[in-house]
């Protein structure tokens, strides 16, 4: 297909853990309308959701709207705009390039349970200094369209999680073992 070897390896890693999404979500509609055989079952997209909340109940009938989620489908962040009865998306970044992802990382690095102790690090970050703020802005950056990406090969790894294809699993590097200690 022309594509460069060394980016073929990534694509079809993002295409199986697409899949694999795709796949797991209409099963999950399948067996849900199995259940309820008299009811339509209509997804709707997690961030959608977070934002649908958020706005909706506000009591503003226009605002910024910004979700940020270890990630939904493939969103991890999203900016937007609600005007009325209606919510558009102006910005989004995908995974995994995560601002939650990287919660988990360093709850993981800190010792708390990985996908579940964020909450306790968020919490503790108001406590905090800013002295490693610079080694954090070496991770990522934020585009001029608002759209957040981590710095290839900067500070975390990814594997491919065993047993599913496509998934991958990202964790800390020896680097920010060194730097943070």
């Amino acid at each position: 297909l022309g594509i460069h070897k060394d980016v073929s390896k990534d694509l079809l890693r993002y295409i199986q853990w697409s899949l694999n999404r795709y796949l797991y979500t209409q099963q999950t509609i399948t067996n849900v309308s199995a259940m309820f055989p008299e009811c339509q079952v209509i997804p709707v997209a997690h961030h959608a959701c977070h934002a649908a909340s958020a706005f909706f109940c506000s009591g503003y009938s226009e605002s910024a709207i910004m979700t940020i989620d270890g990630y939904g489908e493939y969103d991890t962040v999203t900016l937007g705009i609600g005007r009325g009865n209606d919510i558009s998306v102006i910005s989004k970044s995908c995974w995994p390039n995560s601002i939650g992802l990287l919660y988990s990382i360093v709850t993981q690095y800190l010792g708390f349970d990985w996908f579940g102790d964020e909450y306790k690090v968020m919490g503790m970050a108001a406590y905090g200094e800013r002295k490693y703020l610079p080694l954090f802005r070496q991770l990522g950056q934020v585009t001029e369209d608002g759209v957040f990406e981590f710095l290839p090969g900067h500070l975390m790894a990814s594997d491919e999680v065993p047993g599913a294809p496509g998934e991958q699993w990202y964790t800390f590097t020896p680097l920010l073992e060194q730097l943070l200690g």
